[in-house]
């Protein structure tokens, strides 16, 4: 097929010739076999398709809100061929035996690829919280969150974590909103190990997160060589050095004035090698180059902390993770 009279995103005209379903040229003049089929876009756009990241599809379980037929056309008649689900279903996608059902239907369909995200928190009920490792006296389930207090009666004298029994994952995408009060500290470690006779605390990297807004999106290395990069900043740790600035990620209070300091902020935890990236709300927080073999970890636990200091409340739900 042949898109003729159509414009780029600049404006300008362009033609597209399609090949097998896959776009063979793209200018103008273009020169076609005898006999293939011309498309008069009249004056339209023509765009890449587009990516959604955040999708409910709702099968299992709620398909009379929509399901993967359903979705499947409102995404391509919008101009998506990608998206990424997210698993508040009924049963919670949880196994990858759901993730693999959901992706060859939407296959089957045929209108948009599909990435069906997991549960870290296996087939979690809103009730319990099976699967973790916690103080109960600080950690709880309330409806769909998982949520961390600190009271006048309960401070703490050293943080606590809650930390997620699944395995210690290498390379991985880890995503979850989290809501914090406004006197809160709080963060998200991750390729962390057991501190050895201290009970329910963790060693190793962490996604801060605070309600002041002084280290939110940081990376601070907890019981460790604390920080590593702070908002804003591209790092590299090497041996016997502290790390040092290579770049940056955007300006600390403008990346700050990007969280909802009352709401609900989706945070997004990229390790793939020595490389470590924050996002808070899709804008990249910090990144750390960890090119230290003696003090960088590979692979280890996931937890969420609470701090030490004056009573707070810290709550987490959409928790996913994804596996490289």
């Amino acid at each position: 097929m042949l898109i003729r009279n159509a414009k780029n995103s600049a404006g300008k005209p362009v033609e597209v010739w399609l090949r097998d379903g896959k776009i063979a040229a793209v200018g103008l003049g273009l020169l076609v076999p005898e006999g293939e089929t011309v498309l008069d876009a009249k004056g339209r756009t023509v765009l890449p398709a587009f990516i959604d990241t955040h999708c409910h599809w709702r099968t299992p379980g709620f398909e009379y809100k929509e399901d993967i037929s359903t979705g499947s056309a409102a995404a391509a008649a919008g101009g998506y061929t990608f998206v990424n689900l997210m698993p508040n279903t009924k049963p919670v996608c949880s196994s990858a035996e759901i993730a693999h059902a959901v992706e060859a239907e939407a296959a089957r369909v045929g209108l948009c690829d599909a990435n069906q995200t997991v549960s870290i928190t296996k087939d979690f009920d809103g009730k319990t919280l099976d699967g973790w490792e916690y103080d109960p006296v600080y950690w709880r389930v309330e409806g769909d969150r998982m949520v961390g207090e600190v009271t006048p009666e309960t401070l703490l004298e050293r943080n606590s974590f809650i930390v997620w029994k699944g395995g210690t994952p290498a390379d991985f995408e880890l995503k979850m909103e989290y809501r914090v009060s406004p006197e809160g500290n709080s963060g998200i470690n991750y390729r962390s190990v057991k501190v050895p006779g201290v009970a329910h605390a963790l060693k190793g990297y962490q996604l801060d997160i605070d309600g002041p807004g002084q280290w939110t999106g940081q990376n601070y290395e907890e019981r460790g060589r604390t920080f590593l990069a702070l908002r804003g900043q591209a790092t590299q740790a090497e041996p016997g050095k502290k790390p040092h600035v290579i770049g940056s990620t955007g300006d600390k209070d403008a990346l700050f004035a990007e969280i909802d300091r009352d709401g609900w902020n989706a945070c997004h935890v990229i390790a793939k090698g020595n490389t470590l990236i924050h996002l808070i709300n899709g804008k990249v927080m910090s990144i750390v180059v960890d090119d230290d073999p003696h003090e960088r970890t590979r692979k280890g636990l996931i937890g969420m902390q609470v701090h030490v200091g004056p009573p707070m409340k810290i709550e987490f739900r959409n928790i996913r993770l994804k596996t490289r």
